[in-house]
C-alpha cells in the first residue's frame, strides 16, 4: 500500500488496524484478496489432486481460516469469503484452550488470537 498509494507507513499501518474499511483500502483490498483467493485455489485444487481420499471426499475445502497479521486486516475475511463462496473467518487458537484466570486480563484476546497460532502449535507439538 506504501508503495501503490504513497502512504507513509505510519498511515498504512493505522489504515490496517482500523476496524474499518474505508474508501482507499477496498479496492487495494480487492486486488489483494483476489490475488490471495487465486493463490489459495491452486493450494487447494494441488492438496485435493495429491490426495487419495479427495475421490471420496464432498468436494474439497469448506472452510477457510486467517491467521496472523493479516487476518486482522479490516473486509480482507469478507472479500475472500465473496471470492471463494465459502465461509472465512479469523482463526482463534486460544479459544478451547483452559488457561489460568486473569491470563487475558491485559490484552483483547480477538486482536492477539490470530498472531497465537504458531507459537501455541508449536507448544501443543512439543507437548505430546
Amino acid at each position: 500500500m506504501q508503495r501503490e498509494r504513497g502512504l507513509s507507513a505510519e498511515d498504512t499501518e493505522r489504515m490496517l488496524q482500523a476496524a474499518v474499511t474505508d474508501d482507499v483500502l477496498r479496492p487495494f483490498l480487492e486486488t489483494r484478496g483476489e490475488e490471495l483467493a487465486v493463490g489459495i485455489e491452486r493450494a487447494a485444487a494441488f492438496l485435493q489432486s495429491g490426495s487419495r481420499s479427495a475421490s471420496r471426499s464432498a468436494g474439497g475445502v469448506s472452510r477457510l481460516y486467517t491467521t496472523g497479521g493479516g487476518a486482522r486486516i479490516p473486509g480482507l475475511n469478507q472479500v475472500l469469503a465473496d471470492r471463494l463462496k465459502l465461509p472465512v473467518q479469523m482463526a482463534n487458537p486460544v479459544e478451547r484452550l483452559q488457561v489460568a484466570d486473569g491470563v487475558w486480563d491485559m490484552m483483547e484476546v480477538d486482536q492477539v488470537a490470530p498472531l497465537l497460532m504458531l507459537p501455541i502449535g508449536l507448544a501443543l507439538r512439543s507437548a505430546a
